[in-house]
């Protein structure tokens, strides 16, 4: 979930809020806030109570369940029915999103194994020339000298 939608979900409940409501949200919340914020039930003072929600990471982009909790116990329902459905929203765009960057990281995770396949290959044929001409053949095991040629034979497991 973006940060920036959720802030602009909670922006738009503000509007569904009352000043009791306001009052009944900072005293629900009492126990999570300092007390100069529980004490501002304005429209800034909820605001900066959400802010220090943020902070604390009570509430964020993953969970805002004590919100939700909050404005449930507060009964204030349209302000729930409008969080939850922006969220359900920004989840519907988040697994959009997951989807869309698994199968990019599948495409990618692929072609880094195509590559990884063609440089054992490589490495398999790779000659490498040494200041008496001698040819090294790499494989990974052991090696056998044959006149000027040195060739790396794959041992039996």
């Amino acid at each position: 979930m973006n940060p920036h939608d959720l802030r602009a979900a909670i922006l738009k409940i503000q509007d569904y809020l009352s000043d009791n409501d306001r009052k009944r949200l900072h005293f629900f919340l009492g126990s999570d806030v300092p007390r100069r914020i529980r004490d501002d039930p304005s429209l800034v003072g909820t605001i900066n109570l959400m802010e220090s929600l943020f902070d604390q990471d009570k509430i964020n982009e993953r969970d805002v369940s004590l919100l939700i909790k909050a404005l449930e116990k507060i009964q204030c329902i349209d302000a729930v029915k409008i969080l939850k459905e922006q969220i359900k929203q920004m989840q519907k765009t988040g697994q959009y999103q997951s989807i869309k960057n698994l199968t990019t990281i599948l495409l990618h995770d692929q072609e880094e194994e195509e590559e990884d396949k063609h440089a054992i290959k490589m490495n398999l044929i790779q000659t490498n020339m040494y200041e008496d001409n001698n040819i090294q053949i790499n494989h990974n095991t052991t090696s056998t000298t044959i006149d000027k040629y040195s060739i790396m034979l794959p041992t039996k497991k």
